[in-house]
Formats: structure tokens, C-alpha cells, sequence
């Protein structure tokens, strides 16, 4: 999917942001604003808590030019969210060709309408697909996504709803049947609502999730002609900082998943049989 906008709602444990995760994992660039910090993107490798951060991130890519460039910012709870999200939108609007996604929309905006929208945001939802932005805005209750958003998605991903005021949006945007349909889901289930006002029912629960950051380690080294650096890895799948490679390298050397050795005075690695093992057992769960 390309120069998408995508609408997700659901009330907390319906499987929303792992519907929203599951888009985004397919993906080579992803930028996830994330305030509470939701376990659904555990395989998000790269984690900024302030802006600055976020801004060293911006210069490490350009100078390692990773194959992934994968992120989530998870700001600091007492800042006000508005600014926040209005930082996080200002340092992604640079960038072209991308997916982000915005947890918890609703909260970080100050009503439904555009004027209710941080400026940053507001460009975003309306300029981004110039710019090959795509989209994804998640939130509990439909009826306090900003109507730009809502007006705006190519596709609504919604989940079952029984609250009145939410099911009266709904009517107004995508019609007392599919509401209905909305109405009647079940637990996990949820209703993708297409532009041309066709739908389809899909579950958000998939079984056996892998343990991405891992698995991509040893994938990176097995494909390897030879032995890698750290900082090798760390370019070749997108995780920022580098040290982070190193420390997760030497853990696997502990466990018998990658070999150490030395060339030319410094230190690389290498996958051992153990570790193509474990990475075949990640691969058998796909």
C-alpha cells in the first residue's frame, strides 16, 4: 500500500495497534508516536523519549544509510501531549516515503475539528501524501477523531462499538449499515470499510508473534558473506544506537547463537549452527 491514510479505532484490548502494528511491520521506514508505550510494537527496535533524540536519529540514518529505519517516540507523560505530537509531526515531515502512525490520536489533540489540531498535524493529514507519507491514526472513540482524519482515510479499520455517540459518527461517515455491522462485531473483530463504501470483516489476533529483534540479528549475519562488525549489523537492519548491537551480539555469543572472532584487530561475528537453528525455529513461526 502506498500514499495510504488509515483510520483505526477500537476501545483498549480489541486489538487495534495490532492490527496497526501488523501494517507497519511489512514496511522499510517506520515512525510510530507512541505515549503509552503499547507492547504491540515490541519489534521496534529503536526507542526516543525526547525530541533531541529523535533528531539524532534523523543523523545517524544519514550517515549509516540503515536498509530499516525503524522507530517510536514515547514522550515523557507530563509534557503537555499537543506540543508533543506537534514536535513529533514537525521532525517527520522532512521525510519521504515513510509510514507513521500515531497512537492515542484523540488525546493529543484539543477537538474534532481542524482548528482542534496541532498545526504540524494538521499539514500532515493534509499535505503528507505529496511527500509519499503514509498514515495510520489510532484512538478509542470515533466520535472524538478530528474530522479531517476521519473525512480524510482511505480506509477505517473499526472495531465493535456500542457507545450511541460513536455509533451517530459512524452513521454520518460511513452509513447505518456498516454501522450496524460495527455494532454486531465480536471480541477481536473488526470492520475495514473501503472508499468505494465496500466492507470486509477480519480478526486482529494473530498467534505466536517471534521475537523480531533476534531473529533480524541473525538473519542479517547469516546472510553475511563472512564475519560482520557490529556496526555492520547495525546498518544492515536499521538499529539505532549501534551499542545496541553490540550488547545484543555479545548476548548471543553467551548463548551460543554467533561466534566472535577476531580479524585485523578488531572483533566481528559470525552465525554458529545453534544460531541458524534458533533462526530457522523463528522463521517455522512466521
Amino acid at each position: 500500500m502506498q500514499n495510504r491514510l488509515i483510520l483505526c479505532v477500537g476501545f483498549r484490548g480489541s486489538g487495534k495497534s495490532t492490527v496497526a502494528s501488523n501494517v507497519l511491520r511489512r514496511n522499510v521506514a517506520v515512525f510510530v508516536f507512541d505515549p503509552h508505550g503499547d507492547s504491540a510494537y515490541f519489534w521496534i527496535p529503536n526507542t526516543a523519549r525526547t525530541v533531541e533524540q529523535l533528531k539524532d536519529y534523523t543523523r545517524w540514518c544519514r550517515e549509516s544509510k540503515p536498509q530499516r529505519g525503524w522507530i517510536r517516540y514515547i514522550p515523557d507523560g507530563r509534557l503537555d501531549p499537543f506540543e508533543v505530537l506537534n514536535d513529533f509531526c514537525a521532525w517527520a515531515w522532512p521525510w519521504r516515503n515513510i509510514w507513521m502512525c500515531v497512537e492515542e490520536v484523540s488525546e493529543s489533540c484539543k477537538g474534532v475539528s481542524a482548528q482542534g489540531m496541532c498545526p504540524e498535524l494538521r499539514r500532515l493529514v493534509n499535505q503528507g501524501r505529496h511527500r509519499g507519507i503514509n498514515a495510520i491514526f489510532c484512538g478509542l472513540r470515533y466520535a472524538e477523531i478530528p474530522r479531517p482524519i476521519s473525512a480524510g482515510a482511505d480506509v477505517q479499520i473499526l472495531f465493535r462499538s456500542q457507545e450511541p455517540l460513536d455509533l451517530d459518527s459512524m452513521r454520518g461517515r460511513i452509513g447505518s449499515e456498516a454501522t450496524e455491522k460495527v455494532q454486531g462485531l465480536g471480541q477481536h473483530e473488526a470492520l475495514v470499510f473501503f472508499p468505494d463504501r465496500t466492507w470486509q470483516t477480519i480478526g486482529s489476533r494473530e498467534a505466536g508473534l517471534a521475537d523480531a529483534r533476534k531473529r533480524t540479528i541473525l538473519a542479517a549475519l547469516a546472510r553475511a558473506s563472512g564475519p560482520m562488525s557490529y556496526a555492520a549489523v547495525a546498518g544492515a537492519v536499521g538499529i539505532y544506537p549501534i551499542r545496541q548491537v553490540a550488547r545484543d551480539l555479545q548476548r548471543y555469543v553467551t548463548f551460543g547463537y554467533a561466534r566472535r572472532v577476531k580479524m585485523a584487530g578488531k572483533f566481528r561475528y559470525e552465525i554458529t549452527r545453534r544460531g541458524e537453528e534458533r533462526l530457522a525455529y523463528f522463521q517455522s513461526r512466521k
